[in-house]
């Protein structure tokens, strides 16, 4: 295993039966076997190497005496076709050399910045003709450069006196006129730089990789500690941080405090409300999140309503709810029409039965609907109320997991609560 694996093989050379002066075609497309000497294709180079923020490349060579060398580069990315197919490097190290970049003052020897030349298409510098005729094999030549990897292949590891034609890399070997006996090419994204705890679910799956849901460890770039969440991987792409959850109700929402619902309670791997404090962390940390509920009733039929937008306040603003307007199947329950106003609870602060937010004048909404919640005067949801196994009202009140947009005076059977960062 190479410097810690992950490396994905782009080039390969170890003998002369795969013929690399190919043309712009072949070179775009890829040719070989992956099992032996190929080139991955200049399209495919180009997706990996800029589908994740930093690519490393690093460069294995032998001679004819099996001696071995490398060049690493911490950045590394080719262009798309509109380019020419650009090489960028960056951050040389190892014991090859820089053969893309010129020690000297001569910049036509650079290579780093130049597109890529084949036999019919040339995008070189150089004034006398084609680097790619005159090198044997496509190439991000300039005019043209210190390296070739690409080249003839050379038995005997020994090219003719200025004829660079075989497979070149002459920080190393080009006071000697030799070419290498073998080489690799290989890229990786690079793990330098990148957090060791996720901050929510979508960097435990995109970063981390993780594809699996389940119970994860995130630490939100505020927090001083890391917690635990439920993190759906799966639904609508995943990437969900969930922070309600509700399946069984062998967690009781309808005694907890204020202060409980700040800090949170339960546990992530069955029923649990994550805290206010955490929510309006992850709802506010970058600048566009998404919330989606979903929800199932007692005959197995599931609905989801998502809002584009969706934060929390801060405790000094009571943790004041705000959500773009909703879509889905289960309908808006936050945002109401005009003439219902006092059910709209899009921009209303947290209560329970102990701290009262509610805009109701002659009572407490969390005592009358039995659960914290971001009430209004009421309003048409309250997904924290009392838990109906039946899906069937116990008051005369409508008590339970309400979600009225969808289904009036019923409670259902599951819900879950979850956020989502939004990345261009």
């Amino acid at each position: 295993m190479t410097n810690g694996g992950g490396w994905t093989i782009f080039q390969r050379r170890s003998h002369k039966l795969v013929n690399f002066e190919l043309d712009r075609f072949a070179y775009q497309a890829g040719f070989g076997l992956v099992e032996d000497d190929y080139w991955l294709g200049l399209d495919n180079i180009n997706i990996l190497s800029t589908k994740d923020p930093n690519v490393e490349l690093r460069i294995d060579l032998w001679d004819c005496q099996d001696n071995a060398f490398y060049e690493h580069y911490s950045k590394f990315s080719v262009g798309d076709v509109a380019s020419d197919y650009i090489l960028t490097v960056a951050g040389p190290s190892g014991t090859a050399g820089d053969a893309f970049s010129s020690s000297s003052n001569d910049i036509s020897l650079s290579q780093n910045g130049r597109g890529f030349t084949t036999t019919a298409v040339d995008n070189d510098t150089w004034a006398f003709g084609n680097c790619a005729d005159r090198m044997k094999g496509g190439w991000w030549f300039s005019g043209c450069g210190q390296a070739n990897l690409n080249g003839l292949y050379i038995d005997d590891c020994h090219y003719q006196p200025l004829s660079p034609n075989g497979i070149v890399w002459g920080t190393l070997w080009n006071i000697n006129e030799l070419s290498a006996y073998k080489t690799v090419m290989k890229l990786r994204k690079s793990t330098a730089n990148l957090p060791t705890t996720a901050s929510d679910c979508y960097d435990v799956q995109h970063t981390f990789g993780n594809t699996n849901s389940g119970v994860y460890s995130i630490q939100a770039p505020t927090k001083n500690s890391a917690i635990q969440v439920y993190c759906d991987l799966e639904t609508d792409g995943g990437g969900w941080t969930v922070f309600q959850r509700r399946f069984d109700g062998s967690l009781d929402f309808t005694t907890k405090s204020y202060d409980q619902y700040q800090i949170g309670f339960g546990e992530p791997n069955t029923e649990y409300w994550l805290g206010l404090e955490n929510i309006f962390v992850l709802s506010t940390k970058d600048a566009t999140v998404q919330l989606r509920i979903d929800l199932t009733d007692c005959v197995g039929n599931s609905n989801y309503e998502t809002y584009q937008k969706f934060k929390i306040d801060n405790e000094a603003s009571n943790y004041a709810l705000h959500t773009s307007m909703g879509s889905g199947t289960a309908g808006d329950s936050f945002n109401v029409p005009n003439s219902n106003t006092q059910f709209n609870q899009n921009g209303k602060g947290f209560s329970t039965f102990d701290v009262d937010h509610d805009s109701l004048p002659f009572d407490n909404c969390a005592k009358l609907f039995s659960g914290g919640w971001w009430y209004n005067a009421c309003g048409n949801a309250h997904l924290n109320s009392r838990y109906y196994p039946s899906c069937v009202y116990g008051s005369d009140y409508e008590d339970g997991i309400t979600w009225n947009s969808l289904r009036t005076y019923y409670s259902f059977k599951t819900v879950k609560m979850m956020l989502r960062k939004v990345v261009n």
